[in-house]
């Protein structure tokens, strides 16, 4: 099948060293077959090209929930197509936050939030090479920094830069308060700067850990 990533996964393999179960659908049963065979033998889970189905592009909300389905973690590498709100690049990313953390951040806007308000939970960052470090594990798989093309976007933000002059934190939470004039705002200091990915708080030890509670890396 032309676009097909098939041939992807037998060239991982081959650079890996590693077993790598290739997907044939990037939603249903066959992730979970993959998924569940990688697991036993230690191997890498590669997805088929979610580009054949239209839902993509269209940033669909329930294809996006299927492909958080197969994941814990989310690591974004896309160059070129990161700044899209596709499903693969922007969507599934709103299924992450955990069932825990989510319901978290509801109670506290219930118990807490005033009318107008918008409460946004602190996302932990980190750098793609410590990314890779911890996914490495130890591994002796070269690595090799190109850096990145003009142009790219560099971060993610949770507050933007606007939002951060009329956003105040409360409770660990970043609150942005109401534009309308006649709700009333929070009296404290504004966050004066924008949330967002650049201020990085996951290292690798960090990384690590995460992956090892999520049992996705083998450690050599």
């Amino acid at each position: 099948m032309e676009y097909s990533l098939g041939p992807v996964a037998v060239r991982l393999a081959e650079l890996t060293g590693r077993k790598v179960v290739f997907a044939e659908d990037c939603i249903g049963p066959a992730v979970g077959k993959a998924i569940a065979e990688a697991k036993a033998s230690g191997g890498i889970v590669l997805l088929e090209n979610l580009r054949f189905y239209a839902q993509e592009e269209k940033n669909d909300p329930e294809f996006s929930k299927q492909l958080a389905a197969a994941a814990d973690q989310y690591v974004d590498d896309a160059f070129g197509a990161a700044h899209r709100a596709h499903a693969s690049v922007e969507g599934m990313t709103r299924f992450f936050l955990t069932l825990d953390a989510a319901c978290d951040t509801v109670v506290a806007a219930l118990t807490h939030g005033a009318a107008g308000e918008v409460w946004v939970p602190r996302v932990g960052a980190a750098r793609m090479v410590d990314v890779i470090e911890a996914v490495r594990a130890g591994a002796p798989v070269s690595v090799e920094v190109t850096g990145i093309r003009p142009g790219e976007k560099l971060h993610e933000q949770m507050v933007s830069e606007e939002e951060a002059l009329r956003s105040v934190v409360h409770e660990g939470y970043g609150v942005i308060t109401p534009l309308v004039p006649e709700l009333p705002r929070r009296q404290a200091p504004a966050l004066g700067q924008a949330w967002t990915s650049a201020a990085t708080d996951l290292d690798v030890a960090a990384l690590q850990a995460l992956l090892d509670q999520a049992g996705v890396v083998r450690r050599t």
